[in-house]
C-alpha cells in the first residue's frame, strides 16, 4: 500500500499507531506489489448484518462477528474500509484559487489490509448491506463528526428500503481521549455485541 502511495500522483501524508508495531504479523509477496486504492475487503461474509470499520477496529469487529456467531447464530459481514483520508488544498494564485490537489492521508492499521477511505468503496457497502439489510459502523474517533456518520447517510439514502433496522455507530466518546480509561472510551468488544443485539431486535 506505501508503494502504491508513493507512486500515486497526489500528495500523501502517512500516519501508523505505534501501539500495533508489535502486533502485526503476516506475510507478504517477496516482489514488488501493490494494493489497489479506493476497494474495500470483505474480510468475513454474512448474511444478517454488515459490519464496517477500518485499522485497528477491524480486529474488534472480526472478534464480535466470530461471537455473535458462535454464541447467537448471528451471520455478521465484516467490511474492511481500508484507511486512507482524503483532504483538499489549495494552491493559491492571487486572490483565486486556481488549483485543488489532492492529499491522501493513510492511517496503517496493523495486520489487516488497509486501502482508502476517501474515494471509499461505497458500491461494496451497498452490495452488502442490500444483501443483510442491516449496517454498523465502528471507528475510534468521536462519533460526533466522525467518518462513520458519512457512511451511515450514504447508506441510508442508498439502501433505505432494503434496511431493517436503522443503521447503527459504535465508536469512541465525544471527550478528549483518556489515556487512563482508554478501556471505556474505545469502542470495545463488548459494546459492539451490544449494538447488534438492539439492531437484530429491531
Amino acid at each position: 500500500l506505501l508503494l502504491a502511495c508513493i507512486r500515486d500522483p497526489n500528495p500523501v501524508v502517512f500516519f501508523e499507531p505505534k501501539w500495533l508495531y508489535r502486533l502485526a504479523v503476516e506475510d507478504v509477496p517477496l516482489d514488488d506489489y501493490e494494493l489497489p486504492l479506493g476497494r474495500a475487503e470483505v474480510v468475513r461474509e454474512g448474511t444478517d448484518i454488515t459490519l464496517v470499520g477500518w485499522g485497528a477496529q477491524i480486529g474488534v469487529l472480526e472478534r464480535v462477528a466470530a461471537t455473535m456467531q458462535e454464541q447467537h447464530k448471528v451471520a455478521c459481514e465484516v467490511i474492511d474500509l481500508l484507511v486512507l483520508c482524503v483532504l483538499y488544498f489549495s494552491l493559491v494564485h492571487t486572490k483565486w484559487i486556481k488549483h485543488v490537489p489532492l492529499i491522501e492521508m493513510l492511517d496503517l492499521g496493523g495486520n489487516w489490509t488497509q486501502r482508502t477511505l476517501q474515494p471509499w468503496d461505497v458500491h461494496a457497502v451497498e452490495i452488502s448491506v442490500n444483501k443483510t439489510g442491516r449496517l454498523l459502523v465502528s471507528h475510534e474517533a468521536p462519533i460526533t463528526s466522525g467518518f462513520g456518520a458519512e457512511i451511515v447517510s450514504t447508506i441510508t439514502n442508498r439502501c433505505f428500503l432494503s434496511l431493517e433496522a436503522p443503521p447503527v455507530r459504535v465508536c469512541g466518546l465525544d471527550t478528549p481521549f483518556p489515556l487512563v480509561y482508554e478501556p471505556l472510551y474505545v469502542p470495545s468488544h463488548n459494546k459492539v455485541v451490544e449494538a447488534i443485539k438492539a439492531s437484530m431486535n429491531f
